[in-house]
């Protein structure tokens, strides 16, 4: 399809642009392949471990965020401060059912717009299967932006086609991202807390586990 493969003819001129100022520095197209491979060996060859590594699959669930910053203040109260990369957990677990939707719905309307999102979301995220060095959740953040897409179509349906329960669902959802949101602010800014407070947002509701 002309579409798809303009894509991907935008997409590697894109990234073959991106290295301008490289070539400035007398560099050429062979240099920039030899980088290619020096960028691929590294990650083929990495054999190092990690406390807050995740598998692939392990992603979707949120199941090991990383924490960037963490400070115990102490006093009274025991105040401390972390920043945690969490997505909005209500939000992303939400693309578990919202995902599998745009991909059935586009192909029972034959939809390439929802191809290509679904097709985007897998080439983003299955080729790590394969990966042998020690992968992260932050590698699954880029289809942050599809799974948004994947519930409002989710959300749009629902408040279209099921009447006024639909309608109170989308608002039920929304209000529980808000909730979320607010919930969570805390460990995404690095905003002091007694330490019970802490320990509440490092519950995933998972089996009683833990964020950390």
């Amino acid at each position: 399809d002309v579409v798809y493969a303009a894509i991907l003819l935008v997409g590697a001129a894109v990234y073959v642009l991106s290295y301008i100022p490289y070539f400035t520095l007398g560099h050429n197209l062979a240099d920039l392949m030899g980088l290619q491979r020096q960028m691929f060996l590294y990650h083929d060859e990495l054999k190092a471990t990690h406390p807050y590594q995740a598998r692939w699959w392990e992603w979707p669930l949120i199941w090991r965020p990383i924490s960037y910053y963490y400070h115990d203040f102490g006093g009274a109260q025991h105040v401390v401060a972390e920043i945690l990369a969490l997505p909005n957990p209500v939000n992303w677990w939400f693309g578990l059912l919202s995902v599998p939707v745009m991909f059935l719905v586009g192909l029972a309307r034959r939809h390439k717009g929802y191809a290509l999102l679904i097709g985007a979301y897998l080439w983003q995220w299955l080729p790590w299967m394969t990966s042998p060095r020690i992968t992260f959740e932050y590698h699954f953040f880029p289809n942050l932006a599809i799974i948004c897409l994947a519930n409002a179509l989710v959300l749009q349906e629902a408040w279209r086609s099921f009447g006024r329960w639909g309608r109170i669902a989308v608002i039920a959802f929304l209000a529980a991202v808000a909730w979320a949101f607010l919930f969570w602010f805390p460990i995404w800014v690095g905003a002091p807390m007694p330490y019970d407070e802490w320990q509440k947002r490092m519950l995933t509701w998972l089996m009683g586990t833990r964020w950390i």
